[in-house]
């Protein structure tokens, strides 16, 4: 029994530093000091995957009488350098002994970017009340640097199915009479129809979702180019959806104006960047694809439409005016 508490009493520092050196791998933290003014940042996680949701809190702390200015970090155009923030929320100061202040602002970010990315250094504005006349100064907080990986596994260069294809079950000889006849009745009826009014397909117009299917069923995979195609129809396909109007942005551009919108979940704005970058290695950096990469990136980009097709009530309320 004794052995026992020895050797537990031995190997609890050992599970005590695994878990300290696990919180520091698992955020970053800088800190700064000027004058009466204390400030730090904290970045979780700190090595994030593209298009994963990061934390970014930043804490400050002031002597009595020193006034900080708030939101302790301004955001200009909705991003801090590479990063997109997509939401911040300041809570209201708290008061600490020996008169002292505390203020905290935690923001949320993302970034389509890849390798070592730098959040800039932040700045904090204060007025040093203490003395006649007040002083105004700034604090800042030194540069983060974080490590992004994408999506694509190590050593992959072509998109992974979203979905596995799954074999059609075989319906029974005696069903086939059932569906037949209606099958010869459907023929009839649009035979005339068509006869009388034209083509059916001229009068109703197909939703973004149903032309960007035609348009990836009916292409020609041996082609070149058919890569890239394969991106064009996706990007078409969701300005066309949900009215993301950016026909002359970049490809990194264009993700930062997707990531906005609510429809697209965190699976689905991962699979949209790989597609979009890869096909920018194909077109630009005469990247060359394996031999079925069109073929699953095809395939890859029906499924994504399946995901994102809005509803004939989502439809509506995307096209009503604003």
């Amino acid at each position: 029994m004794k052995r026992c508490i020895v050797l537990s009493l031995l190997l609890l520092p050992v599970g005590c530093r695994a878990n300290v050196e696990q919180a520091e791998t698992a955020s970053r933290t800088v800190a700064a000091q000027r004058g009466p003014v204390e400030a730090t940042a904290v970045v979780s996680p700190a090595e994030p995957k593209a298009g994963e949701r990061l934390t970014l809190t930043v804490t400050v702390e002031a002597a009595a009488s020193v006034a900080v200015t708030t939101p302790l970090i301004t955001v200009e155009d909705d991003a801090i350098g590479q990063f997109n923030v997509l939401d911040q929320t300041s809570q209201p100061d708290l008061p600490l002994p020996a008169g002292r202040r505390m203020w905290t602002q935690n923001l949320v970010l993302d970034t389509f970017a890849t390798g070592d990315v730098e959040l800039p250094p932040l700045h904090v504005a204060f007025t040093d009340n203490r003395g006649t006349p007040a002083i105004e100064g700034f604090l800042t907080l030194p540069a983060i640097d974080l490590s992004v990986t994408s999506q694509l596994l190590e050593g992959e260069t072509e998109l992974r199915a979203m979905r596995t294809d799954r074999p059609l079950p075989v319906a029974p000889l005696s069903m086939w009479w059932w569906l037949l006849i209606p099958a010869v009745i459907g023929v009839g009826i649009a035979t005339l129809m068509w006869s009388r009014r034209g083509s059916v397909t001229s009068r109703i117009p197909l939703t973004p979702a149903q032309r960007a299917r035609l348009d990836l069923s009916s292409l020609d995979l041996n082609e070149e180019g058919a890569f890239a195609r394969v991106a064009d129809i996706v990007r078409a396909y969701l300005e066309d959806a949900f009215d993301l109007r950016a026909p002359r942005a970049t490809t990194h551009e264009f993700l930062r104006v997707a990531q906005h919108s609510s429809v697209l979940s965190q699976p689905n704005r991962a699979t949209l960047q790989e597609l979009l970058l890869v096909a920018d290695l194909v077109k630009f950096a005469r990247h060359l694809p394996a031999t079925d990469a069109p073929s699953k990136a095809m395939h890859s980009a029906l499924a994504f439409v399946d995901d994102t097709a809005p509803t004939e009530a989502d439809e509506l309320e995307i096209g009503a005016p604003a």
